[in-house]
């Protein structure tokens, strides 16, 4: 990662989100500074994957505002997914590629660094040319995290990253969040229960 982030300032005002008319969740408002840890929390079913959705532009805000750089995104998302890595809770993975393969593929659609390819499949213990229909599942965990440490996005949005980690791959995921973090990067995160280190804020939904 650079020696230095410059931080986008991100802003969510009064956003709602409705289904048929029924609200999931309504009057959602928070800031994120350079270096924050915000934690979305709440009980299943609370729509908090819906809240990282929406603020990405994959889903419709049905009121509210989100803001990077104190300017309205107004559809425009361009600029905001330079800004960020999406992390989704289930593993985006093709079982006919392999590892470096599916980071090849995630490079070159995300506009990121090829040449960190190698150095990142090192750091997440997996071996290039190995298939993804072959990995176990903490494999497939850990080759889902690629894109964070194939580009220097200082956003950075985790759906349940924890989940279906070993111990060693929760312990490099908490390493780069930690390392983000000192460098003034932002983590917006979804996990249930305690986090292996503190939130500087908590969204409940």
């Amino acid at each position: 990662m650079g020696n230095r982030i410059t931080p986008p300032l991100l802003q969510v005002q009064g956003l709602g989100f409705a289904i048929n008319g029924i609200y999931l969740w309504q009057n959602i408002s928070f800031t994120i500074w350079g270096g924050d840890i915000c934690h979305i929390i709440g009980d299943n079913g609370a729509g908090k994957t819906s809240l990282l959705r929406v603020i990405l532009g994959l889903l419709p805000a049905t009121d509210g505002q989100i803001y990077l750089n104190q300017r309205p995104i107004n559809g425009n998302l361009n600029e905001l997914h330079q800004h960020t890595h999406y992390i989704g809770a289930e593993n985006a993975l093709t079982p006919e590629l392999t590892a470096q393969q599916h980071c090849q593929f995630m490079a070159g659609i995300m506009g990121l660094e090829v040449a960190n390819i190698a150095p990142a499949l090192e750091k997440l213990h997996l071996p290039p040319h190995i298939m993804v229909k072959n990995m176990s599942s903490g494999q497939k965990k850990r080759l889902n995290l690629c894109e964070i440490l194939l580009g220097d996005k200082p956003i950075w949005f985790l759906d349940e990253p924890y989940n279906g980690l070993d111990a060693k791959g929760a312990e490099i995921l908490s390493q780069y969040i930690n390392h983000h973090q000192q460098h003034n990067g932002m983590v917006v995160i979804i996990h249930h229960g305690i986090l292996p280190f503190t939130a500087s804020k908590i969204v409940q939904l």
